[in-house]
């Protein structure tokens, strides 16, 4: 008799969204909580403010920035563009100033109905028109007076995280707030040259993943600046979230040319070749990073984190190192939470969500005991930080479901042992809350990958619960949430394997569910080349899984009468499986059930030589113990 291997587990994928089909009614019961999606921007309300009461003159006139660019004009006042108007025009048209500051650059002159307004010069041009208001006035007030309510303006913030005003980029426009007031108040209306650092700003600062967007403001901040780093490494942080990753590499590696001594650079380009499978490159790189004399400590946690990630991936895995370099995060990121700067503050955050997930997903795939109940521990340590981070410190709108994806797919590892109920109505709670949100076209395709990719796991889960039903309402949502982005995204091999992994489930549904051998085969067929290819670039511990996989792909096979593809399919398992047990990285009682097949598909082919050996094998394989837990 050919025997079935269940459940073979490849790579799993921080998961989720979509637009949601009707995901089983089964007895999961979902809830159907209408969430009200936050406003992206600041709004004003007339009634919190004071209105205008002065009539401002004719301040939007136009000059051309750059045809070619988007709608990319810097605002003129009374005849006069910051970084375009000399001195000597600017003093042919408004006359002489009321007073100079020398010192400062300064020419103040007085023009109703303003305070004052300020021009700074240098080099005998004009560089800013700083405008100071009478009284101060409602931000959405001033911005319909200029025209620039059709535009995103992104918040200007202290270290502390404090608002000091609000910048509109394409037009060279910043609003400054008046210090201390209870409701923000535009006291001061700034106009400058268009300059890269406002694009840079939205995109640093777009916490809802207008994905698109951000890599025009990107494009146009590397126009206006080709040697500015920091926009070279943002750029490579949105390609690598959009799955383009080549993109990633290539604009990471520039910003690495332009300022090689910055760490955080160097960890962006070390991760992105992670991820394109040059997992030695990344560790060296990685490695090298963290051990800088004077690395930041936000930076070095993130490279602690990072070192972990790296480590507990790939053919080499090492989960037990992985994991103490995902403690050492934990304590240096721990130093941090209490930062009065903001942006590190979130930083450090960021970094203890990220490494408790990953010390979760090192006990799920490594040599340990009790992981059923310590594996949620970790999990539910992560969820509590991202709640701070929601409340308190502006987490990005994905962070929730993305946490939610990662927690269902480290669940998974466990092989059905621990329920997904619970998380799994969480994720689909968020991918509600999110779907009105997502008009961005690449933010569609980010979450539609993280949110298919989550079911895969969950129809994983409950394939291995035997809960074939469900298994299958899962999984054909998930094929047809991926199959729409398939061609859209271009993560390399590592995101191949979720396909992989489905194909499998899916033909491995239609065997043992359905015994439609025919419609099996189609889709293991569609499985196998994705997973002999992603199988060189897995830990021993998912290569085992993988193998198994090719077992179960070789028995449907067998059982239509195609003995040549079944017997090479099953030796293909064979071969990934001996691997992990050689490795001490599965159990060597995996071999028995594989082998045995072989003997038997030998015997009955008349190989009685073949059968025999193979026999002998499965026998001795089967009756080895070996104790596989540590503490």
């Amino acid at each position: 008799m050919i025997i079935k291997v269940s459940g073979a587990r490849s790579l799993k994928r921080a998961a989720p969204l979509a637009l949601l089909v009707a995901l089983v009614s089964v007895e999961f019961g979902w809830c159907q909580t209408e969430v009200v999606p936050t406003n992206a921007e600041v709004n004003f309300k007339e009634s919190e403010v004071p209105d205008v009461d002065e009539e401002l003159p004719p301040l939007p006139e136009l000059a051309t920035f750059d045809e070619t660019a988007l709608d990319i004009r810097p605002l003129m006042f009374q005849g006069i563009e910051a970084g375009l108007t000399s001195v000597a025009a600017l003093k042919q048209q408004w006359g002489p100033p009321a007073r100079s500051d020398t010192s400062n650059g300064l020419l103040i002159y007085q023009i109703e109905p303003f305070k004052k307004v300020e021009i700074a010069v240098d080099v005998g041009k004009v560089t800013s028109i700083v405008i100071h208001l009478l009284r101060s006035a409602n931000c959405d007030h001033i911005a319909d007076q200029l025209d620039l309510s059709d535009f995103i303006s992104v918040a200007v913030v202290d270290q502390q995280g404090v608002h000091l005003g609000r910048v509109y980029p394409e037009r060279g426009v910043l609003f400054n707030f008046v210090a201390g007031a209870q409701v923000p108040t535009v006291g001061q209306i700034v106009l400058e040259p268009i300059q890269a650092e406002a694009f840079l700003l939205r995109c640093k600062y777009d916490n809802r993943h207008a994905l698109t967007r951000s890599l025009s403001d990107l494009e146009i901040a590397t126009r206006l600046d080709p040697q500015s780093a920091e926009a070279h490494w943002l750029h490579a942080q949105v390609f690598l979230e959009a799955g383009i990753h080549l993109d990633a590499l290539a604009a990471a590696q520039r910003a690495v040319a332009i300022e090689p001594q910055t760490i955080a650079y160097q960890l962006t380009e070390a991760r992105i070749l992670f991820e394109t499978g040059e997992r030695g490159d990344a560790l060296t790189k990685t490695k090298m990073a963290i051990e800088t004399l004077g690395v930041e400590l936000e930076v070095l946690a993130r490279g602690q984190c990072q070192m972990g990630d790296i480590l507990a991936r790939g053919p080499a895995a090492d989960f037990e190192q992985a994991l103490k370099f995902h403690q050492q995060a934990i304590a240096t990121a721990a130093q941090l939470t209490g930062d009065q700067r903001f942006a590190v503050r979130r930083s450090a955050k960021l970094v203890l969500v990220d490494a408790h997930l990953g010390i979760a997903r090192d006990i799920a795939m490594g040599n340990w005991r009790r992981k059923p109940e310590v594996v949620p521990k970790w999990l539910d340590r992560a969820e509590a930080l991202v709640n701070d981070l929601v409340t308190n410190e502006f987490a990005a709108t994905i962070l929730p479901l993305s946490v939610h994806t990662r927690s269902i797919g480290i669940l998974a590892e466990l092989g059905g042992e621990l329920d997904t109920r619970v998380p799994t109505q969480a994720l689909i709670n968020e991918a509600k809350r999110l779907d009105p949100q997502a008009v961005d076209p690449l933010f569609r395709d980010l979450l539609d990958w993280k949110f298919g990719s989550a079911l895969v796991d969950v129809a994983s889960v409950e394939y291995a619960r035997g809960n074939y039903d469900n298994s299958e309402q899962f999984a054909k949502n998930a094929v047809t949430i991926l199959e729409r982005i398939k061609d859209q995204r271009q993560g390399g091999l590592r995101e191949q394997l979720v396909y992989g992994e489905l194909y499998f489930l899916l033909g491995s549904l239609q065997a043992n569910h359905h015994a439609d051998h025919i419609a099996a085969v189609s889709w293991h067929a569609q499985a196998a080349p994705i997973l002999r290819d992603g199988a060189e670039i897995v830990s021993l511990v998912e290569k085992s899984r993988i193998g198994n996989s090719f077992v179960s792909m070789g028995a449907v096979r067998w059982q239509m009468g195609e003995h040549e593809p079944a017997i090479d399919l099953t030796e293909q398992g064979v071969k990934h499986i001996e691997e992990a047990v050689l490795a001490e990285a599965a159990p060597r009682e995996k071999l028995a059930i594989p082998l045995t097949n072989l003997a038997t598909m030998h015997r009955e082919l008349g190989n009685d030589e073949q059968s025999r050996v193979y026999s002998e094998m499965a026998a001795r394989f089967a009756s080895t113990p070996r104790d596989s837990s540590q503490q």
